[in-house]
């Protein structure tokens, strides 16, 4: 009995001493600021409201229609990392409670990512169902 608990403690032991070749990825997605009704007239569907920094971390803004008021606290965010492709989702929560559409700016800070080039879609729930704002390829700069 002593002899199998010895070996289990050892093996136990063993297994904690081990490092984790995986880095584990950090995001964190945001609305930056309220609504931007100066740059309702620029965004359409193939506009390139999509902006990205890919160094030690990669930093995404990209822009998302909406109602403008209430302007704050209206999305909720979720998101998939799959090898090298980053899905990030949009829920718009809030109620419309007025009859204007503003841009929002969503921003993305993602720590940890080990490849360096990623294919980036951004969706946003329409009646009910998910559409793909933008897709684009990012690659880390050197």
């Amino acid at each position: 009995m002593k002899l199998k608990s010895f070996l289990f403690l050892l093996l136990f032991l063993i297994g904690c001493n081990e490092k984790s070749t995986e880095t584990e990825t950090f995001i964190k997605i945001y609305q930056l600021g309220k609504c931007n009704s100066y740059n309702l007239t620029k965004v359409t569907s193939d506009s390139l409201c999509f902006n990205y920094k890919f160094e030690s971390s990669l930093v995404l803004d990209f822009c998302v229609k909406s109602n403008c008021c209430p302007d704050s606290n209206r999305f909720i965010f979720n998101y998939k990392i799959n090898e090298n492709q980053i899905d990030i989702f949009v829920d718009d929560i809030a109620p419309n409670l007025c009859k204007c559409i503003c841009t929002y700016t969503i921003h993305a800070d993602i720590l940890g990512l080990s490849n360096s080039k990623y294919f980036v879609k951004c969706y946003s729930k329409d009646n009910g169902e998910y559409k793909i704002l933008y897709e684009r390829e990012v690659y880390k700069f050197k």
